[in-house]
């Protein structure tokens, strides 16, 4: 495969599934793997307003060639990844698998402090009851 950003450069396989670019340390993510490499439910949280930030940008997949399309990977962030029209992998750029990293890390805890208050809120209310 590859590397969609480079010029003839090939992908190296990480991890026995991951193809990593060594030339721009790129990382594409075949369907799913994003959402299991993460820990996430789904590879894009509303795929439908993802889709709706989509632009071409001229570049092939490097697994099955159709077109990539750049889209944000949640609205509400500034997450730019390129996703194939096709077979619905993603490609994130050098920097980007550290800001889904560190999105996801403090979502969760946000997460966790939401559900620790609803623990204490709970526990207050049985102690005054």
């Amino acid at each position: 495969m590859k590397c969609p950003k480079c010029d003839n450069v090939d992908l190296m396989n990480l991890l026995g599934q991951l193809d990593f670019c060594p030339s721009c340390q790129g990382t594409w993510f075949d369907k799913g793997e994003t959402a299991k490499y993460f820990s996430l439910e789904q590879d894009l949280p509303d795929l439908e307003s993802s889709l709706k930030t989509a632009q071409q940008r001229g570049q092939v997949c490097p697994r099955c060639s159709a077109e990539l399309q750049e889209l944000k990977y949640d609205v509400n962030q500034d997450l730019l990844l390129d996703r194939c029209t096709k077979c619905e992998g993603l490609w994130f750029d050098a920097e980007e698998v550290d800001k889904l990293m560190k999105m996801e890390n403090d979502k969760e805890d946000a997460l966790s402090r939401i559900a620790r208050l609803k623990e204490k809120l709970r526990k207050d209310r049985g102690q005054t009851e």
